[in-house]
């Protein structure tokens, strides 16, 4: 299937969607996908408690489907959220070199960071869009992937985030 105005003879291009799993991170993920003007193939990486909301609408082709747990879900300690994001890395690294993409896409969230640990080690770009709620300050998982320079490139709704973000673009709310 083609997205947008893509030609139909054109390669799909590959994009692994992290951050999934209800909300907003839905909506603007589903946003960045559409404004791709190439065929695509989805592997859509959903977060939290079983998945949470395992829903997507796209005419895009979906590849695969993975469930990964939060590394920072409430309750846990320091000790455990260590590990958990170990775990998370790793995990990320079989669905990245499974998986092949030609891109991760990730959202907001704090499954973004395992995977972009991940994508760097597998040397995969990281496309990172900052949450929409975010206007005045960003969320610590944007100053984390800023900081580590972990994303190749960097996407935020709210020009306030200017300074914090650099080399990032900002796609203002009324654009998308």
């Amino acid at each position: 299937m083609t997205t947008g105005s893509a030609q139909p003879s054109q390669t799909p291009l590959c994009v692994c969607v992290v951050g999934l799993g209800g909300g907003g991170f839905h909506w603007e993920a589903q946003k960045i996908i559409q404004a791709v003007r190439r065929p695509l193939e989805l592997v859509l990486v959903y977060g939290g408690p079983n998945g949470g909301i395992m829903y997507w609408h796209s005419e895009d082709a979906i590849r695969a489907k993975y469930v990964v747990r939060g590394p920072s879900l409430t309750g846990d300690g320091a000790l455990r959220k260590s590990v958990l994001t170990a775990g998370n890395i790793v995990q990320a690294l079989r669905i990245l070199y499974r998986e092949k993409p030609d891109v991760v896409l990730a959202v907001g969230t704090a499954q973004a960071v395992p995977f972009a640990i991940a994508a760097r080690l597998a040397n995969y770009p990281l496309w990172f869009a900052e949450s929409v709620t975010r206007v005045q300050a960003p969320s610590r998982t944007g100053c984390l992937i800023a900081r580590l320079r972990l994303a190749s490139k960097l996407f935020y709704y709210s020009p306030e985030l200017a300074p914090h973000y650099p080399d990032g673009v900002c796609i203002e709310r009324g654009a998308t």
